[in-house]
């Protein structure tokens, strides 16, 4: 079965031949949007709408520059029941005014940001024959290769600055990474059946095979460049999970009341810290609950502590004896990597010798919950008054990315890519585990012609990632003349 960045050349392949559309802006109302037409027929579906001001038809518009006109929705259903044949909005006006900009490779339209706006000239370039795209297969068809297209796609879902520039950083190193492999698989060469050729293949193999799992162990923090942490806070009833919460949001997300059991649901909301964003996630306190819809929530609960990435178990300072049973704490050390305790409310515990003495005891208690594991952080707080919560966070981000700050270097960003490396990972183990077996001793034997094949198609996949695919929109005008 052809890798991820092979289907990704013949669906280019197939892009390039035809004339397409897409919206490039986000969804959603908005001041202006942008449309992209390209394809060989772009300028002709675009000419049948679009009056440019000064006259001139699109293909004699010079390239780069912006023209004002009106896109006059002739030729389409008027009629209210025509409109819904069509899946035409019934308030889309008749003409409206655009300007648009034509490029050596697509053109652009820039129209009114309204849903409507976009809908109906959407529907226009459809009916004169471009297909519709979505905006990343319009960012795969004006992509060089495929791993420039996955960068192109993860900057639009960035989570910050900081990893905007290490998404950038990435082609460089991947470029030379994955070329590495490739010089190496050639130095293979055409296998031959001395012993010591096959010695040294499998060597050079475990090698390359030991560098495919280094580098998916990255995934774990690279993947949220793009994508959030999820931050699960739980705790007994009244521990002050919701009060936190709204600390940690610095607004009221949650609502805060002295009545156990008060939160049902989840309730989730969503900052960036330390350059990283994390969705804060507060659920039903944990307890033995006969209310049905409690349980539901409490139910809910478990379910995302699974999901999370860390938990803070929340837990009241000021009333010890209300701690978790040793064996609630010690599911959750078992279960989930990540853990941080905040010792919470310990505004209420003003003296700050018996704060000390009680923080011990839960130090103590949290060792004993997560023995053999390493015991969880222990961090005071005060949902009320804010303290601690920096420190809170700031430890939590400690925890999901214990290497570093998780921006620097090379990163297995892509969930494509990263498939694809866990099957050339798979294919080259394979292939180590077949060179022990003795009929490849004798030359052209089917055993040494099978591994050959499998370096070969391990090799392949690899230049994938690099190639073009040929007809790249970029080297003609042809595209939308």
């Amino acid at each position: 079965m052809p890798g991820y960045a092979e289907n990704w050349l013949t669906r280019r392949a197939k892009l390039t031949q035809a004339t397409v559309s897409a919206v490039l802006t986000p969804l959603g109302r908005g001041a202006v949007a942008t449309i992209g037409v390209a394809g060989p027929n772009a300028a002709a579906c675009v000419d049948q709408y679009f009056s440019a001001a000064n006259g001139l038809s699109l293909e004699r518009q010079p390239l780069h520059a912006i023209r004002y006109g009106r896109w006059q929705s002739t030729g389409l259903a008027q009629t209210s029941q025509e409109r819904r044949d069509a899946q035409l909005p019934q308030s889309t006006p008749s003409a409206e005014d655009l300007v648009i900009c034509r490029f050596p490779t697509h053109v652009e339209l820039h129209c009114h940001g309204g849903t409507a706006a976009v809908q109906a000239i959407m529907a226009n370039l459809q009916a004169a024959g471009a297909m519709h795209i979505t905006g990343r297969e319009w960012i795969d068809l004006h992509s060089p290769s495929c791993l420039e297209a996955a960068i192109q796609a993860a900057l639009g879902e960035s989570v910050s600055e900081t990893a905007v520039l290490a998404i950038l950083a990435q082609e460089s190193l991947w470029r030379e990474e994955l070329a590495s492999w490739i010089t190496l698989l050639d130095q293979c060469g055409p296998l031959v059946a001395p012993l010591a050729d096959m010695r040294e293949l499998s060597q050079r193999l475990k090698f390359l095979h030991n560098r495919l799992h280094e580098l998916s162990q990255t995934a774990r923090w690279a993947k949220h460049w793009t994508t959030s942490w999820r931050v699960t806070l739980a705790g007994p009833p009244n521990a002050g999970k919701s009060m936190l919460l709204n600390s940690l949001l610095g607004y009221q997300r949650a609502i805060v009341s002295d009545m156990p059991g008060t939160t049902r649901d989840m309730v989730t909301g969503t900052i960036v810290w330390c350059d990283w964003r994390i969705e804060l996630r507060d659920t039903a306190g944990l307890r033995a609950a006969e209310d049905e819809i409690e349980q539901a929530g409490i139910a809910r609960t478990a379910s995302a502590l699974q999901q999370a990435d860390c938990v803070v178990a929340v837990m009241d300072l000021s009333e010890p004896q209300e701690l978790w049973p040793l064996t609630s704490l010690r599911r959750i050390c078992q279960s989930v990597k990540s853990v941080v305790l905040a010792a919470n409310k310990c505004d209420l515990i003003p003296d700050r010798s018996a704060q000390q003495r009680i923080l011990a005891e839960v130090r103590d208690f949290a060792a004993q919950a997560a023995h053999p594991f390493n015991a969880p952080t222990v961090i005071l707080t005060s949902a009320r008054d804010g303290q601690g919560c920096a420190e809170l966070l700031d430890c939590v981000c400690r925890q999901l990315c214990p290497v570093g700050s998780g921006f620097h270097g090379i990163g297995l960003f892509n969930p494509d890519l990263a498939e694809d490396l866990a099957v050339w990972s798979g294919m080259l183990g394979q292939v180590d585990h077949d060179l022990k077996k003795d009929e490849l001793v004798m030359p052209n034997s089917p055993a040494l012609l099978a591994v050959e094949e499998q370096l070969r198609i391990v090799r392949g996949e690899i230049s994938a990632w690099l190639m073009g695919g040929g007809n790249f929109p970029g080297t003609s005008e042809q595209m939308i003349t």
